[in-house]
């Protein structure tokens, strides 16, 4: 809900569609051609006939509603952490963590973080619709970041596997 709200001050704001925005101000300028928002039928997404899916795509905008694959999320990753996607001041107050939680950014269940809240070791960021789910974690290690991006159908649970012997490693 809290997503979908924001999606919707977005509007208000701008005048635009979230759709509009989410292209214009990020997709375009980071150069991430295969994805979509508020979208069904696209390069990235599944046909709207598709069983399981999230059939009403322009009620899901700002929640379940990004398609992309992982070379354009690993390209809004390095953004990201580049300060190319909002401002120093923002991405602070993102990763200053409340009881493991930021503002869309988690440390929860995976890595130790400091007791500060700055600096994790470990960011996570998931999403999920009815038929898939994406889990975004970036570790910082020796000074550098990895990227763990992993996209696959819900309800499997290798991804969490998976992330769990790569927090084991890293942290």
């Amino acid at each position: 809900t809290n997503y979908v709200l924001l999606a919707m001050i977005i509007e208000n704001i701008t005048g635009r569609s979230y759709k509009q925005c989410v292209e214009d101000m990020i997709f375009t300028p980071l150069g991430m051609t295969a994805s979509s928002s508020v979208s069904t039928g696209d390069v990235t997404s599944v046909p709207e006939e598709a069983d399981g899916y999230h059939m009403a795509q322009h009620t899901a905008r700002g929640a379940g509603d990004i398609h992309s694959n992982v070379f354009d999320m690993l390209r809004f990753d390095r953004a990201y952490f580049a300060g190319k996607v909002v401002s120093d001041a923002s991405m602070h107050t993102m990763l200053t963590f409340d009881s493991g939680y930021g503002c869309g950014w988690t440390t929860d269940g995976f890595c130790w973080w400091n007791e500060d809240g700055h600096d994790a070791d470990m960011v996570f960021h998931g999403g999920e619709t009815l038929s898939y789910d994406c889990d975004n974690i970036v570790y910082r290690v020796k000074g550098h970041r990895v990227y763990l991006i992993m996209m696959n159908p819900c309800f499997t649970d290798k991804t969490r596997s998976i992330a769990e012997l790569c927090s084991e490693y890293f942290c």
